[in-house]
């Protein structure tokens, strides 16, 4: 934390912040060592909001079952927000590393910013989502490009903004919010490819050399 003392064996990293105008520090995002970010916005005042979908971040190692991308080190610099991610896979001796900016926690949104420092041929994030049906799942849509298509059915495209979200009532994770996944400053047009595996779980990979993405988590 701030460049000073080191903690070792971490699972997980959790943050909260204060609701304004409120006594009130409820927990938004959770970080664990295999890349896997979960975030949420803070919760209305008369109402709930639960996590639902993970996104995976960091060079990816795309097993069949379960893709991860482990962590070595993260450094939280408190005056920027920002998280310094050191990644345990390397490529060609060089370690390879990311910036995790918070720009906006409210009861709206939930809001933050990735770079990759580093260019990579694997697959940058990957959209981890449960699905049974249209009334149990915690994503059951993506809208891109202003066309919407069933996220189980949807092969993959081109675009720079993708709306993951869900079409209507569901009883799992009901009040699990929607994801907004925004990529900048690539060296060409992200490209998203869906796949589902067991039955129950949907990985979409967005697969782009050099990324600015922006993840905006969304009360809808």
């Amino acid at each position: 934390v701030n460049n000073g003392a080191v903690e070792t064996d971490v699972h997980y990293l959790r943050m909260s912040q204060k609701v304004a105008g409120m006594s009130s520090w409820p927990e938004w995002l959770v970080l664990y060592c295999d890349g896997y970010l979960r975030i949420i916005p803070q919760p209305p005042t008369s109402g709930s909001v639960c996590y639902g979908s993970s996104i995976i971040l960091g060079p990816i190692n795309e097993t069949k079952n379960r893709p991860f991308s482990q962590i070595k080190s993260v450094d939280w610099n408190s005056n920027s927000h920002e998280l310094n991610i050191t990644y345990a896979h390397n490529e060609g001796g060089v370690e390879l590393q990311a910036l995790l900016k918070i720009e906006d926690v409210t009861q709206d949104l939930a809001k933050v910013t990735y770079k990759p420092r580093f260019t990579s041929n694997k697959t940058i994030l990957v959209f981890r989502s449960m699905y049974v049906s249209e009334d149990n799942a915690d994503i059951t849509d993506v809208l891109v490009d202003g066309v919407s298509h069933d996220i189980m059915s949807y092969s993959g495209g081109t675009s720079t903004l993708y709306d993951f979200n869900k079409a209507g009532f569901s009883h799992h994770n009901t009040y699990a919010p929607h994801f907004t996944i925004e990529t900048n400053e690539c060296s060409s047009t992200s490209t998203i490819s869906t796949t589902a595996s067991g039955g129950d779980v949907m990985n979409s990979s967005l697969r782009c050399l050099v990324a600015f993405m922006t993840i905006a988590v969304i009360i809808f």
